[in-house]
């Protein structure tokens, strides 16, 4: 078991399940079982997974005032996270409405209340340093601090910057420059994503970085890759069988069963079922699959903790 340090935005998330992208007008929709209710966000769903998985996990977040912090449990999943490091120092309780298609693309409307102006007990976040392995966080303003407690105390950083654009990459330069590993999502990307990654690679040079793609899977690059192939960006592999935690919502029903189905595990240290033993690799560019049949990468980034990248064709 491993410890593990998440932060970010905790929120209460309205999830609805419609056809298709962009939504048609219509007056009235009635879907059975097609709107969920709860909390949520990315950094949340992180620090459940990472506790399903066996982990001990610690998650800075911040709620309103006058909110019980045992609203952190109340999803009724069976994963319970301790409370102590849910503090109620904002306005009201971030909230998001998500909308998302068969094909999981999503579209969400969100409100963060005044987290962007309020700041986390730095010295309650450092008394969880010690014996931590990494510190996973958002790109929220207030993991700034927290952020840089970790690097000066020698831990890894992972971030995960959801809706990057290169309007708002200033605003990121700290989390861009810092992070081990990088994950991002493609929802706004105009260019090539294999263009883009490469751009992030060659301009911040994180470890790892992982481009979601939504139902496309998504693109690792790992510095390793770069390395033994003499730099040649054509070496990021795209991985269709898995899909990141990230996008685990409350629609998922059966989160164990979802996780099982998402994650390949190392060494079979958790109980995975039928996840996927040697993920299929495709070959990209200039890159021959055989030169990886040897080639192993496992890496501790997001609830891929425990994950053990197998390349084989």
């Amino acid at each position: 078991m491993s410890k593990f340090l998440v932060s970010g935005i905790l929120q209460r998330e309205t999830i609805v399940k419609i056809d298709e992208l962009p939504i048609k007008y219509q007056p009235v929709t009635d879907t059975f079982g097609s709107i969920h209710s709860g909390v949520g966000g990315d950094s949340y769903n992180e620090a459940i997974a990472l506790k399903w998985l066996g982990d001990e996990v610690s998650f800075f977040a911040m709620i309103g005032t006058g909110e019980n912090a045992e609203i952190l449990n109340s999803n009724n999943n069976d994963i319970e996270l301790d409370t102590s490091f849910i503090l109620p120092k904002l306005y009201a309780t971030p909230a998001a409405v998500i909308f998302y298609d068969q094909t999981r693309k999503q579209q969400i409307f969100e409100d963060i209340k005044d987290s962007r102006s309020i700041e986390y007990d730095l010295d309650l976040f450092k008394s969880q340093l010690k014996g931590s392995e990494m510190l996973i966080t958002a790109n929220a303003n207030f993991c700034r601090p927290l952020l840089q407690a970790a690097l000066e105390d020698g831990k890894k950083i992972a971030v995960n910057i959801r809706k990057f654009k290169y309007e708002t990459e200033q605003y990121n330069k700290f989390f861009l420059e810092n992070a081990d590993y990088l994950y991002l999502s493609d929802d706004n990307l105009e260019e090539d994503p294999y263009d883009f990654v490469k751009y992030i690679a060659e301009k911040y040079h994180p470890e790892i970085i992982i481009l979601g793609q939504g139902a496309d899977g998504l693109i690792l690059h790992h510095a390793l890759f770069e390395q033994k192939e003499g730099g040649d960006a054509g070496h990021m592999k795209p991985f269709r069988q898995l899909a990141l935690l990230v996008h685990i919502h409350l629609g998922d029903d059966d989160l164990p069963g979802v996780l099982s189905r998402q994650l390949v595990q190392n060494g079979g240290d958790h109980a995975a079922g039928a996840a996927p033993g040697s993920p299929e690799v495709h070959q990209y560019g200039h890159a021959s699959v055989d030169k990886f049949v040897k080639s192993r990468c496992r890496t501790y980034v997001y609830c891929f903790s425990h994950c053990d990248f197998s390349f084989a064709s």
